[in-house]
């Protein structure tokens, strides 16, 4: 991961005026390298500033979620098995809210794309998609651009009370309500 980040910094660094659309086409890029996330909007804040590296990691994140939707509508078979994953990963539980989804992007452990299929499943349509996958990445982009050359230096107990927020605010964010579907709640399989 070291070399391909080099790559990346080499690739920033020589690209001139055009860094700002290089920096967005490593995001589209990130994730076939197995970058994460979190890196990338560190190297942002580094070369652009939290201002601009957050603005740019904004439009790069949502350009990556965008593609991924239309990928998801084009090979639902791969999809499946992400879906499956998924499945394993929440067991059933209650739907998340936007909220809650914005929250799991902030932690680095939680898979990008895992939360824009929670978003997909969510959204109404492309358009509910696109804006609440933008509102879910503002929040990762300005934290690990403007934050992200703190993040290495905090104690651990500080990144304990970081966690122990972010788990408050997962809860108080919740949704409220829910509808569950009679052969869900019931687990009724159906006749093939």
């Amino acid at each position: 991961m070291d070399k391909v980040s080099a790559v990346f910094v080499h690739l920033l660094q020589t690209s001139g005026m055009f860094a700002p659309f290089a920096f967005i086409l490593l995001h589209l890029a990130r994730q076939f390298v197995f970058v994460p996330v979190s890196l990338i909007c560190m190297i942002g804040g580094v070369f652009f500033g939290a201002v601009y590296g957050t603005v740019y990691s904004v439009i790069g994140l949502t350009l990556a979620s965008i593609c991924f939707y239309f990928f998801f509508k084009r090979s639902p078979a791969f999809f499946k098995k992400l879906g499956k994953w998924k499945k394993k990963a929440f067991r059933n539980r209650r739907p998340l809210s936007f909220g809650q989804m914005a929250i799991l992007r902030l932690i680095p452990f939680v898979h990008f794309h895992l939360i824009s299929l929670c978003i997909i499943e969510a959204a109404s349509g492309f358009k509910d998609y696109t804006k609440h996958s933008f509102y879910a990445n503002v929040p990762l982009a300005f934290f690990y651009t403007a934050c992200g050359q703190w993040i290495g230096r905090l104690s651990p107990e500080t990144i304990l009370v970081v966690f122990a927020v972010l788990f408050v605010l997962f809860y108080l964010l919740r949704k409220r309500e829910w509808i569950v579907k009679w052969d869900d709640f019931f687990h009724y399989e159906k006749a093939s």
